[in-house]
């Protein structure tokens, strides 16, 4: 399960019927628009390249002195882009980019 997938299960689980769960189900679902499937593409992408170096190497991408302020620079700007248009609940998303710069040692990153 995706970081962006576990905080929207909690949202749902704390029974979150509100506008913005049920635009974060459409944001899920690939069906919020052009600007919000972007944006769910690049969260899903950095998420799986982090994954990608942790299987294929000893280390996570935040112990590699290189890629880890590039990464961490992707996950800040796309925290910053969270207030750009779209229809999206922007703390689930903020707290989904957040676990994953925590799960991969992403240091530059605040969490």
């Amino acid at each position: 399960m995706t970081a962006l997938e576990s905080h929207t299960e909690k949202l749902r689980a704390m029974c979150f019927n509100t506008v913005a769960m049920a635009d974060q189900n459409r944001f899920m679902m690939g069906k919020a628009g052009k600007i919000s499937a972007a944006l769910k593409q690049m969260i899903d992408g950095v998420e799986a390249y982090c994954e990608a170096i942790k299987s294929e190497t000893d280390w996570t991408v935040g112990n590699d002195y290189i890629l880890a302020p590039e990464v961490a620079s992707i996950i800040n700007s796309l925290i910053g882009l969270l207030n750009g248009p779209g229809r999206f609940d922007g703390g689930t998303l903020d707290g989904a980019l957040r676990e994953i710069a925590k799960t991969y040692e992403l240091k530059d990153v605040e969490v």
